[in-house]
């Protein structure tokens, strides 16, 4: 297979669904069926009609996705794409917070890996973070791995006291005031949209704190025509698709090195091989599918509630 109507007639004549990355090369995302932030692609695992499934994207997204879909095959589009922050905790990590701090819930933030997921009490998402750490009864919560997402739900629910871990994604660390402000003085009207895994400094300088699909959903209804984006500079490959007459400034050095080990040449042998599968032990299903399955079901119960308010009906599944 070399060009991209190939893959989509052999994906399609297989019964295979490729999910990407709101980081991903724009090549791979030509390709996918859904691309979108973690959130969103964990709801649309969720209720997927296939046989198999390759994820261009991190270790811990694929995994999910396996959690998810017990019964089908879901395939690493590059099993060498590991997340550093997922690597930032550990099993153990979590067990001495449960000594520490007992009694205290633990969210453990998507980005974690599966043996992680399966100690936690629940995830969240960077669109749901707040909102799920507000749902808890207890005035304490543990948020790892992402210290920097805990001290933005930390600003956002000030009456409880969030207890982070000390991990951070590399992406979103680099990132300084002085970036922002330099593209500021070039770009004086532009909007700043942030993702929550930024710094401090970083997320008093936006006009709003978004993950990647909520940056795509805003610069699509703002009134606004310009924005500095700050988080991966991949994601401006939507944007600009979702937005065409809008101008999107990038941080050039918002590079994710790790989603950019999986190259279209990966997702081609991938669909061809079904391999390497994602292979997870029983119990490790049982345990870390329950955190996924408390935030779905969560979340799905906030859409009808949100959705009966407007007066609107909802039918189907979480989209």
């Amino acid at each position: 297979m070399e060009s991209i109507e190939e893959i989509l007639e052999f994906k399609r004549d297989h019964s295979i669904v490729i999910l990407a990355h709101n980081y991903q090369a724009p090549e791979i995302q030509a390709i996918a069926d859904f691309v979108g932030d973690t959130l969103c692609l964990a709801v649309k695992a969720n209720d997927i009609d296939c046989d198999a499934i390759v994820f261009c994207g991190p270790d811990f997204m694929v995994e999910m996705t396996a959690l998810l879909n017990p019964d089908k095959k879901v395939v690493y589009a590059n099993p060498a794409a590991r997340c550093p922050l997922a690597a930032m905790c550990s099993a153990e990590d979590i067990e001495m917070l449960r000594e520490k701090f007992p009694g205290v819930p633990i969210v453990g933030y998507m980005n974690t890996s599966v043996e992680c997921r399966a100690k936690v009490d629940i995830c969240c998402g960077s669109r749901n973070c707040v909102d799920i750490v507000r749902s808890l009864s207890s005035d304490q919560v543990i948020l790892i791995p992402d210290e920097n997402l805990a001290a933005y739900v930390q600003r956002c629910v000030p009456e409880k006291k969030i207890i982070s871990w000390l991990g951070f994604c590399a992406v979103h660390e680099r990132i300084k005031g002085e970036d922002i402000e330099d593209l500021r003085k070039l770009h004086p009207n532009a909007e700043v949209l942030a993702h929550p895994e930024c710094i401090p400094e970083v997320i008093d300088l936006a006009t709003a704190v978004l993950s990647t699909d909520e940056m795509v959903e805003h610069a699509m209804s703002s009134p606004s025509n310009e924005f500095i984006i700050v988080t991966e500079s991949e994601l401006v490959h939507r944007l600009v698709n979702a937005a065409p007459t809008k101008m999107f400034y990038t941080i050039p050095k918002a590079v994710c090195h790790t989603q950019k080990k999986i190259t279209l040449q990966d997702v081609v042998r991938a669909l061809e091989t079904l391999e390497p599968e994602v292979k997870l032990d029983e119990q490790t299903v049982i345990d870390a599918r329950r955190p996924l399955e408390r935030m779905l079901a969560l979340d799905a119960l906030r859409h009808i509630n949100s959705v009966k308010s407007e007066g609107l009906c909802v039918s189907g599944s979480l989209q």
